[in-house]
C-alpha cells in the first residue's frame, strides 16, 4: 500500500532545519545543531542524513536567508542540498519510489511568512491574528532596498494570510543613502553584541536585565512618541551597531560585560540592560495593541526571535484587553522556518480545514 505524501519544509540558514508533516501533522523536525553539535548551525545536511522521509515525489520547499547582493548562493544551496538528497535516496529512485531523478524543489525568498504560517498552525486558533518581530529578515518581494523586521497578518484555513502592515530597515548596501529606520529586534541584538554576548546572546542580556534597575544617567532607547532613537546606533552588514555614551563605555582594554573587575561599571551595565528590556516591553506591548487593533482578532499569535522574550511574555498579558487568547509559538527561532513551510504546503495542496495543533516539543526521531 503506498504512503500518504508527505510535505517537506527545509531551512538552509542559521537555525537549520528539516521538517515533515503528513495528514497534516509533524511526523518528525529536526534542527541540524542537533547532530553536528554547533549551536545554530546552517545548512541541514546532517539532519537530512539521519532522519527518513515517507515519500519524496512532492517538491522540497526550501527557504532561507539571504543577503541582496548574494541571492545566488542561497539559489545554489537549495541545488545542492537536493543533490544531498538524491545521494540519499538513489535506492528509492531506482526502485521507482520517487518518480523523479531529480528531486525537485521550490524556493521561496520570503521570511516573515513562514514564520507566520508556523505559529498560526501550531496555535491551533481557527483564525488569529499574527505578529513576527524579529532582528531582521528577508528584502521585500516589492521593495528589494527594504528588509522586514515585523510584520502583522491575519490568518484562516486553509491558507489565509493577509499582511496588514510591514515595519521595515535599508539593506546595508543601501542604508547610507536612506534615513535610518529600524525595529526593536535589532536594537536588541545590537546591545546583546555590544555587551560580548554575540548574536544569539539575547536571552543573556534577559537575564542580565533583572539585575539592573532604574538609572537616571541611562539613555532611553524610545523617543516620546515610542519609535526607537536612531542616534545612538548606525547601520552593519547583518544589524546595527550601538553607539556607546560615556557613561556606559567600557574601561580600557576591555570589549566584553564579562571582563569587567569594577562593580560600579558592572551595574551600569546591569542598568543599561535593565533599560533595554524595559523599552522592548513598552515597544512591543504598544505593537501587539495595535494588531488587535489592525486585525479585529481576538485570538493572537506571537512569532519571530522576539517571542523567545520570556519575562515580556509576562509582561503583555497584563495589558491584553479582556477576551484576548494569546498564543507564543515555542520554536520562534528560524529554525521554525521548515514547519512553516511544510504546512503551508500541506493546506494548500489539500486545503483541508481540519487543525493540528502543536501538542510537544519532542518532535525528534523516534
Amino acid at each position: 500500500m503506498r504512503k500518504s505524501k508527505s510535505y517537506i519544509g527545509v531551512h538552509l540558514t542559521h537555525d537549520s532545519s528539516v521538517c515533515q508533516v503528513t495528514n497534516g501533522k509533524i511526523d518528525w523536525f529536526a534542527e541540524e545543531e542537533r547532530f553536528s553539535r554547533v549551536k545554530h548551525d546552517s545548512f541541514p545536511s546532517l539532519a537530512l542524513l539521519n532522519m527518513d522521509i515517507n515519500s519524496i515525489d512532492n517538491k522540497l520547499q526550501i527557504s532561507g536567508l539571504y543577503e541582496p547582493h548574494n541571492k545566488d548562493k542561497f539559489k545554489n544551496d537549495a541545488k545542492s542540498f537536493c543533490t544531498q538528497a538524491v545521494k540519499k535516496y538513489t535506492s528509492e529512485i531506482a526502485a521507482g519510489l520517487v518518480y523523479k531523478e531529480v528531486i525537485q524543489y521550490e524556493f521561496y525568498l520570503q521570511h516573515h511568512d513562514f514564520h507566520a504560517a508556523c505559529g498560526f498552525y501550531n496555535s491551533g486558533f481557527p483564525r488569529a491574528a499574527v505578529l513576527v518581530v524579529d532582528g531582521m529578515g528577508n528584502p521585500l518581494e516589492d521593495k528589494d532596498n527594504m528588509q522586514e523586521v515585523e510584520s502583522i497578518y491575519s490568518c484562516g484555513y486553509p491558507t489565509i494570510f493577509k499582511r496588514h502592515a510591514t515595519n521595515v530597515t535599508p539593506t546595508y548596501i543601501e542604508a547610507d543613502k536612506m534615513r535610518l529606520c529600524f525595529g526593536i529586534g535589532m536594537v536588541y541584538q545590537s546591545l546583546s553584541n555590544y555587551f560580548g554576548f554575540g548574536d544569539f546572546g539575547s536571552g543573556k542580556l534577559m537575564g542580565l536585565a533583572s539585575y539592573g534597575e532604574e538609572d537616571p544617567n541611562i539613555k532611553s532607547f524610545l523617543h516620546d512618541d515610542g519609535t526607537p532613537v536612531t542616534d545612538l546606533f548606525y547601520r552593519s552588514r547583518f544589524g546595527l551597531k550601538f553607539i556607546p555614551y560615556d557613561y556606559v563605555k567600557y574601561p580600557n582594554n576591555t570589549d566584553e560585560f564579562i571582563d569587567i573587575d569594577s562593580k560600579d561599571i558592572k551595574q551600569r551595565f546591569a542598568n543599561l540592560a535593565y533599560r533595554v528590556q524595559k523599552d522592548f516591553e513598552k515597544y512591543m506591548t504598544t505593537l501587539i495593541l495595535k494588531t488587535l487593533d489592525v486585525t479585529g482578532e481576538k485570538n493572537l499569535v506571537l512569532t519571530g526571535g522576539c517571542a523567545l522574550n520570556c519575562v515580556a511574555n509576562y509582561e503583555y498579558l497584563k495589558h491584553l484587553p479582556e477576551g484576548v487568547k494569546l498564543y507564543v509559538e515555542p520554536i520562534s527561532t528560524d529554525a521554525g522556518i521548515s514547519i512553516g513551510l511544510a504546512k503551508i504546503d500541506y493546506y494548500h495542496a489539500t486545503m483541508s480545514t481540519t487543525r493540528h495543533p502543536l501538542k510537544t516539543l519532542y518532535l525528534g526521531k523516534k
